[in-house]
């Protein structure tokens, strides 16, 4: 089985490094997101791989987390949220 990863989902790039920094500084892996759009495509792409999704929920773009958590929800509702 291949590594679990944390999606860190941002888009002010301040606050995507730090929240990236401190999942990291657990020993965690972590893959960051700053449009919602890419966090889904990932999110779709490696559903086996994903441990815990972290997001905010007022994202710029066409895609806000809300929409992130919709679609993660119906696609891995076991899924845990930070």
């Amino acid at each position: 089985m291949s590594e679990r990863i944390v999606a860190v989902i941002e888009d002010d790039t301040v606050l995507r490094m730090q929240a990236s920094e401190l999942f990291e500084l657990a020993g965690l892996a972590v893959q960051a997101f700053a449009p919602g759009e890419e966090a889904i495509e990932f999110v779709r792409d490696n559903l086996d791989q994903v441990a815990c999704i972290f997001t905010d929920l007022k994202l710029e773009g066409t895609t806000d987390g809300l929409e992130v958590v919709r679609y993660v929800l119906e696609a891995l509702p076991s899924v845990p949220w930070c």
